[in-house]
């Protein structure tokens, strides 16, 4: 599955070099604005950073968190993932850097995950979860074909965040 190439991205798995630009992703006054103050710690990027090479040596894999990087210039710019969930569904999510904002990066690698996932891993059945102020990504969830099920369908969200949805 992996590397995925677009016109002008690489997906790929994380490395740990990837560190310091994975915190320089995550640390935008506007990034953050979604997310809470420890949730955004390079301490916390870190881990995260950390849980993403362990999910790497999964066997079956079921945890895809990918370094999104610009093909031309090698930059990491955000990552993007497909995770299957207990209940049976994948979740997907992204993250870009704020400088990257804006020029069409998260679509096209979305688009380019959800075709890997739905093509190579047979996934039938995503969810995504937006922050309910974070518009851009909610908008983003239409384009990707996904439908709107409105804020905190059970347990699993935390309370407010919006839910998206899609089955094959």
């Amino acid at each position: 599955m992996l590397p995925i190439s677009t016109a002008r991205l690489i997906l790929r798995d994380f490395q740990q070099d990837d560190a310091a630009a994975y915190v320089s992703v995550r640390s935008g006054e506007h990034f953050a604005a979604h997310y809470p103050a420890e949730a955004v710690s390079p301490a916390f990027t870190r881990a995260l950073l950390a849980r993403f090479l362990a999910d790497q040596q999964l066997v079956p894999r079921t945890r895809w968190q990918l370094a999104i990087v610009v093909a031309t210039t090698g930059e990491l710019i955000g990552s993007c993932g497909l995770r299957r969930e207990p209940a049976g569904y994948w979740s997907v999510g992204y993250e870009l850097a704020e400088s990257h904002w804006g020029q069409g990066y998260a679509q096209e690698a979305m688009q380019a995950l959800l075709a890997a996932g739905r093509n190579t891993l047979k996934v039938q059945w995503l969810r995504a979860e937006c922050h309910p102020e974070n518009g851009r990504s909610m908008r983003l969830a239409h384009k990707l074909g996904l439908s709107r099920l409105g804020s905190v369908p059970d347990a699993t969200v935390q309370e407010g965040t919006v839910v998206f949805e899609w089955r094959a």
